[in-house]
């Protein structure tokens, strides 16, 4: 019979310890991570819809740290971010689901309302043509959920802009 130390309950081990025998946490690979990503994307679009946005932002970045390469897990952020206030985190997470994803209409969308809000009209303008251009490719509208976060927030109205856009298109 060996002798056994007694072990303290509520005491952490250190990792030495807690590795030993193979009985230590396991690294996740890329299917844990990206069950791990999902989660927390649910539970910011959860966050979002309850009016929650700074556990949304916070949500969405947990999903972004573990599966940085989708641009909707950007996009939520922007949306997050823009219901804050927070307009220069905002423009770069829209920039980035934009680099994610050239096509995207509501990313564009997105990041033309933050830099129009931080009074960058002319790359705003810009972005809105964007915007616009790639909605009627796709043939898809822009995001209602978009047009209500631009009305809501008061942005230099974007809808006022689009239509200047629009003549300026047609």
């Amino acid at each position: 019979m060996r002798f056994r130390a007694p072990v303290k309950r509520g005491v952490r081990r250190g990792p030495e310890e807690r590795n030993r025998g193979g009985k230590g946490r396991r690294k996740k690979g890329k299917v844990g991570r990206y069950i791990e990503a999902l989660f927390h994307y649910r539970q910011g679009l959860l966050h979002l819809d309850r009016g929650e946005y700074r556990q949304a932002a916070g949500r969405f970045s947990r999903a972004i740290a573990r599966l940085e390469s989708n641009d909707v897990f950007h996009f939520h952020l922007g949306l997050a971010l823009s219901q804050l206030g927070d307009w220069d985190p905002a423009a770069q997470a829209f920039q980035r689901a934009l680099e994610l994803n050239p096509k995207s209409a509501d990313s564009a969308y997105g990041l033309a309302m933050a830099l129009d809000a931080q009074g960058q009209t002319d790359s705003a303008e810009q972005r809105y043509r964007q915007a616009l251009t790639l909605a009627r490719t796709k043939a898809a509208p822009i995001s209602p959920k978009l047009m209500r976060l631009a009305e809501t927030v008061g942005v230099s109205p974007p809808v006022r802009s689009v239509a200047a856009v629009l003549s300026h298109l047609s």
